[in-house]
């Protein structure tokens, strides 16, 4: 296997399409759940559903007949699924099986499922992605920890909290696609 995707969300599709117009079929997509969708397969409580409009909350490649104006969980994974289906992406899938996973002898633990008591103190951490979870985690518990490691797929995600007012940010950066529409270059 050439490439490791971590996390089978949207993020993670988005890579998968990525490296298939890149010409690299050698490749898995793993997520610690079951199938694909990441946060959207985990969460099912009542009225879930986007923050955002539903047309922001889509690849550019790839529109999609919404049928409300914040999508719910359920329609954000009939997208995702369809998304797969067309972009080749299914036999990518790999089961939740982490080498060394079950060798190791430490907690482990996802921030939607924090273990409040597992004290990190003196513990040395790593910590898997650099979403909007991560952002908030990391800086939480990089004072106790005797270390933190990060594994990140796109260091393009981590900006400092409280970083430039949006008003500097180019508004390019802020109008590109998540994966440009076929053709584009990226």
């Amino acid at each position: 296997m050439r490439v490791l995707v971590i996390g089978a969300g949207i993020s993670g599709l988005a890579r998968g399409v990525r490296l298939k117009r890149a010409g690299i079929d050698d490749f898995r997509i793993l997520d610690a759940e079951d199938g694909l969708g990441g946060t959207w397969r985990v969460n099912t409580y009542p009225g879930a559903a986007v923050y955002i409009a539903s047309t922001i909350f889509q690849f550019g490649f790839r529109t999609h007949p919404w049928r409300r104006t914040h999508a719910t969980q359920d329609e954000v994974l009939e997208y995702l699924a369809q998304v797969a289906k067309e972009q080749g992406l299914e036999p990518h899938f790999n089961d939740p099986t982490w080498p060394g996973l079950p060798e190791f002898r430490g907690p482990v633990m996802h921030t939607q499922q924090w273990q409040h008591d597992v004290d990190l103190s003196g513990r040395r951490v790593a910590v898997v992605g650099v979403g909007s979870s991560s952002v908030q985690v990391v800086p939480a518990i990089a004072p106790v920890a005797e270390s933190v490691h990060i594994f990140m797929r796109e260091p393009g995600w981590v900006l400092p909290k409280g970083g430039p007012a949006l008003r500097r940010l180019r508004a390019s950066a802020l109008d590109s696609p998540l994966v440009p529409p076929a053709g584009a270059h990226a």
